[in-house]
């Protein structure tokens, strides 16, 4: 005699209903998506709390693992000023987490992953990124399954060494002085444009770079730069290698020409060309956005007369 299906159903039904109402910690179903940021985090402040008590704004999209829906973390709003690098310093007490930085998309709604890094309980994870003036979202959350509690969160500006956007570095740019290929009056240079942190970097750009040309001159004269390049530029002309500009003048913004106009004297003389914003973003969300730029150029210069 063959035995009901319907012990087997109902048995299959019970397991269902059981998996279905596992509890997450701090959740709720009935707890919406939180949309925008209801903390702010302040450059050269200390931020602290505890994502056992969860903002649910949906986690971080780089964490290595959760529960689908689980959302113990905390969401913080970080408005940018101006332009530069910028160091996270993210401290777990007592849980393995991550933080994640996030910027909106242009074209559509949702944000996406510019930079991503995870801690063990009472260490510290460090995320340098390269950030223009924008609004960003900072998520604190749990690197792993049901992984919540205490932390402290710090952004300040980053100038060190391994910061993408920094002052520019003496050691480095001798070199680029030293083999700089001549610009001369009533021809064409060309060139492409290589940002290096630490490198030659016009007074009026941003990122630093190895393009550094030099121009000789036999007799004080005065000298007009055209330049153009397929990134929005700063040219600047200097005396010496490290002596402060003669002249510096940057691309408007959507505009990629330049053109300046000096009396220089007689001697060796150097330009810098720089560019004045980062190179595109990197949309993957567990790398960090080191935003390089390489792009052509061509200089032009002339003799004007008095």
């Amino acid at each position: 005699m063959r035995s009901s299906p319907a012990p087997l159903l109902a048995t299959l039904l019970l397991v269902l209903s059981a998996c279905t109402t596992i509890p997450r910690i701090n959740t709720s179903p009935d707890t919406p998506t939180l949309t925008e940021p209801k903390r702010t985090l302040v450059l050269g402040e200390v931020s602290r709390g505890d994502t056992r008590s969860p903002d649910h704004s949906g986690g971080s999209t780089c964490k290595n693992g959760g529960r689908t829906g689980q959302d113990l973390d905390h969401l913080y709003g970080f408005e940018v000023h101006e332009t530069a690098s910028y160091r996270f310093e993210f401290v777990p007490a007592s849980f393995e987490g991550v933080i994640q930085i996030q910027k909106k998309h242009k074209a559509g709604p949702g944000h996406f992953g510019i930079g991503c890094k995870a801690a063990r309980a009472g260490n510290k994870a460090t995320l340098s990124l390269p950030l223009e003036p924008d609004f960003y979202w900072v998520i604190v959350d749990g690197n792993l399954w049901d992984e919540a509690g205490t932390y402290t969160l710090r952004v300040d500006r980053d100038t060190s060494k391994t910061a993408v956007i920094r002052p520019e570095e003496p050691a480095l740019v001798a070199p680029l002085c030293a083999r700089a290929p001549l610009v001369r009056p009533g021809e064409r240079t060309y060139g492409t444009f290589e940002s290096k942190s630490g490198g030659a970097r016009a007074s009026c750009g941003l990122l630093g770079g190895e393009s550094v040309h030099r121009l000789s001159l036999a007799a004080p004269t005065r000298i007009r730069l055209r330049a153009a390049a397929h990134f929005q530029l700063a040219l600047e002309i200097r005396s010496g290698c490290h002596e402060k500009p003669v002249v510096c003048t940057r691309a408007d913004a959507g505009h990629y020409e330049v053109e300046v106009t000096t009396d220089l004297p007689a001697g060796d003389h150097y330009v810098v060309l720089d560019s004045t914003r980062l190179g595109p973003p990197n949309t993957n969300g567990s790398h960090l956005d080191e935003a390089r730029l390489t792009g052509a150029y061509v200089i032009d210069a002339e003799e004007v007369g008095p």
